[in-house]
């Protein structure tokens, strides 16, 4: 069995601001950076096979930031498959600046939902073939967590209307070619001030 333990990238400013990030490379803030030491900490007890990052800034700081905590940093792999999504014209906007600016939802964005989730869908089973029998870490962002869980669920978990928190856990399993989803937006890790 291969066990997934998910990670949502810790807080940035944009997030902070309610800003919608894509593939632009920002940094974790330091809200961010406590929020990926406390993931980190509660992990301490895990064996790790890897721990997968996107290439983004601010999920690489939250892999580094978990690896250095667990000694394991030596074990951090990048893996394009699970970047966030390109959201083009909305990108870096408020949900409000979004309705000044596109009253009539007529903005375009660079990746539709379907070319998501069938790259992160061979993301998973990459991970899940390559670390056969261990536990992996992977740091990633809230759209592809959403993804994933619809992936592993075979779509009977709906995670339109989920907020997933900023390093949040999740967790999901692949056994017998059986995906299955544990728990997600874990948060009791989190002090409540960071939530």
């Amino acid at each position: 069995m291969t066990n997934i333990i998910i990670i949502r990238h810790g807080e940035t400013d944009w997030n902070k601001e309610g800003r919608l990030q894509g593939i632009e490379n920002i940094p974790l803030n330091s809200t961010g950076k406590a929020q990926a030491s406390m993931a980190g900490n509660f992990l301490r007890e895990e064996k790790l096979g890897a721990i997968i990052t996107s290439p983004l800034d601010r999920a690489q700081e939250t892999a580094t930031i978990i690896g250095q905590c667990l000694d394991e940093d030596e074990k951090i792999r990048v893996k394009k498959s699970f970047i966030e999504r390109n959201h083009g014209d909305i990108s870096g906007l408020t949900i409000e600046e979004q309705k000044v600016k596109f009253p009539n939802d007529d903005y375009e964005v660079k990746e539709s939902w379907e070319v998501l989730c069938t790259r992160v869908k061979k993301g998973l089973e990459d991970v899940a073939e390559s670390y056969p029998g261990e536990n992996v870490v992977l740091v990633t962002h809230g759209l592809i967590i959403k993804s994933i869980l619809e992936i592993t669920s075979e779509g009977g978990l709906n995670s339109e209307n989920l907020s997933l928190l900023n390093a949040c856990i999740s967790n999901c399993s692949y056994n017998d070619s059986k995906w299955e989803i544990n728990y997600y937006n874990k948060v009791s890790h989190l002090n409540r001030t960071l939530q």
